[in-house]
């Protein structure tokens, strides 16, 4: 799953950043859907040698994937604020598409 999957697949808009913590979060909860409709609940998070700063992308892709379901080991201080995953930081225009693409990911792994 990447951006392009998240406007192709999941009606994430075509103008929106694909690199933002609410695209980060939806290809995370993607990745974490397709994984747990495939039988895998679990997983590691290995960022490699990649700085790792709260509240980034990374952390915002593995929200994404708890969220779908799986377990897996962190910390809830690396997780972004709620507001800042749902795009409200941002404009209510990208919140309401978090929302959407949401959905339609959820319905995609019915």
């Amino acid at each position: 799953v990447n951006g392009n999957a998240l406007v192709n697949k999941y009606a994430w808009p075509e103008s929106s950043s694909r690199k933002s913590l609410p695209a980060s979060y939806l290809i995370g909860f993607a990745m974490g859907k397709a994984a747990v409709a495939e039988g895998n609940d679990e997983a590691v998070l290995d960022i490699g040698l990649a700085a790792s700063v709260p509240g980034s992308r990374i952390f915002a892709a593995l929200k994404g994937m708890l969220d779908a379901g799986m377990d897996i080991p962190h910390g809830e201080s690396a997780i972004p604020q709620e507001e800042r995953i749902n795009g409200i930081h941002i404009s209510d225009d990208v919140a309401k598409s978090a929302e959407k693409t949401r959905k339609k990911i959820e319905g995609a792994f019915k």
